[in-house]
């Protein structure tokens, strides 16, 4: 289900020209109270071309689709914002107060049954919708997951033997089948508006994931996810506290807006996840994050912690669980982070080390990390969070590589979840790699 990526290491000559090759074991990782879901990928089209002479290099992670972008180019007055195709009330879910971390944001899908497109006496639109209610995870390289349940009751087609997905969640690994949905549409609740029409969603199948018995919990029926390949068809704008959702097509959103809107460019990651700098007053260096609604709350690994000036006390008491380098479960402390500012990550370079250097170095291997400064405008936000400290396993699978190429990733990162995304309403353009942020 991940897009096909490509690494271009640019500003060298052309005369190290390798094939990036993904990692064959199981790219992803549910963490207790997230879930950040890669996908393995089918293919293996990640290119990489640097020269050899260079030791910073110029960093630039783009999909291999040809769509991406096309309209990123263009001239918007800022005075003009696009009449949106959909505006309702936004719908969250709400954590029992036992968790940490900020609520989750739902969208509302309706969809015929499969059965539908197999009629010849009647159209599709001629059959009952159902109306699903699934969590928006920007963490997700799919484009929905749904429940073995639900899509029993639509009547879809699940993929044959042998036709799987790997992950890596929070009860350990999974094989997931797979699936395609057909005629669905973006709904608003209280919308005003007529639906949002999507193309076909490839999809995977799940018996079970954290966030369901968080939503059982709470009286919501949850069916699934939405991920990437869902969010490259429409820009969104998601304000928590106004409770407001509005859509419009993909990016189609200008890129100076009336009010005070900040615009911050991500940085493309494997897996269409994207990345955005992450700073504290005092800190040593930015720090690059990903963006994931999925994940409740915030994580930054120990060299993370350490350039925003954190420090781990012996007995620290507050602890969260994740899943560690090794597949094991690992006890994170919680420290809390002040401050915060958001800024574009677009412009990161990265810097290989030598073999046997780095933080983390082992001996005879390369290894390598981001470096970042911070350019164009910041979003800063108010509420300081609760942070786990710990090197869980998602940002190796996600960033390391062979060691024929770049090597294994070893330097700060984050995984940015909700308790810093619903702070402020947010405008969220997949397919642009861009996010706005209003103060």
């Amino acid at each position: 289900m991940a897009s096909n990526l490509a690494w271009d290491l640019l500003g060298g000559p052309e005369d190290w020209d390798q094939r990036l090759e993904p990692r064959r074991w199981l790219e992803g990782l549910t963490v207790l109270l997230f879930t950040a879901i890669l996908l393995l990928p089918r293919s293996r089209d990640w290119t990489l071309g640097a020269g050899q002479r260079r030791r910073s290099l110029s960093l630039r992670l783009s999909p291999g689709h040809e769509t991406f972008r096309e309209k990123a180019t263009l001239r918007f007055s800022k005075d003009v914002l696009p009449a949106p195709a959909l505006e309702g009330k936004l719908q969250m879910l709400q954590l029992p107060n036992r968790f940490i971390g900020g609520a989750y944001f739902l969208l509302m899908l309706t969809v015929p049954p499969a059965d539908a497109f197999l009629a010849v006496d009647k159209p599709p639109d001629a059959f009952p919708r159902t109306n699903l209610t699934l969590l928006l995870d920007s963490g997700l390289t799919a484009a929905v997951m749904l429940t073995s349940e639900v899509c029993k009751s639509l009547k879809l087609v699940i993929g044959s033997e042998g036709d799987f997905s790997s992950g890596l969640g929070a009860i350990g690994s999974m094989e997931m089948q797979q699936v395609r949905v057909e005629g669905a549409a973006l709904s608003g609740q209280d919308s005003a508006l007529a639906n949002c029409p999507l193309s076909p969603l490839a999809g995977v199948v799940v018996d079970d994931f954290p966030q369901l018995k968080i939503a059982d919990e709470v009286g919501v029926d949850l069916q699934g996810m939405l991920g990437q390949g869902f969010m490259d068809q429409y820009d969104l704008e998601l304000d928590a506290k106004g409770q407001q959702l509005r859509a419009w097509p993909r990016a189609s959103l200008p890129s100076e807006q009336p009010g005070d809107w900040r615009q911050l460019e991500a940085l493309g990651m494997p897996g269409r996840l994207q990345g955005l700098l992450l700073t504290v007053p005092g800190c040593l260096e930015p720090v690059i994050g990903l963006v994931d609604t999925g994940a409740s709350h915030t994580v930054l690994n120990r060299q993370a912690a350490y350039v925003l000036g954190l420090r781990v006390q012996a007995g620290t008491a507050r602890r969260v669980r994740g899943i560690g380098l090794d597949g094991s479960v690992l006890e994170m402390p919680l420290l809390s982070l002040e401050n915060i500012t958001l800024s574009s990550a677009r412009h990161v370079t990265i810097t290989p080390h030598e073999p046997g250097e780095g933080a983390n170095s082992v001996k005879g291997r390369r290894s390598w990390r981001f470096r970042a400064r911070i350019e164009g405008p910041i979003a800063t936000f108010p509420a300081a969070v609760d942070v786990g400290v710990g090197d869980i396993g998602l940002f190796q699978a996600l960033l390391s590589q062979p060691q024929d190429t770049i090597g294994d990733f070893d330097g700060p990162v984050a995984l940015l979840g909700q308790d810093i995304m619903t702070q402020m309403p947010l405008r969220y353009s997949a397919a642009r790699g861009t996010l706005w942020f209003r103060h």
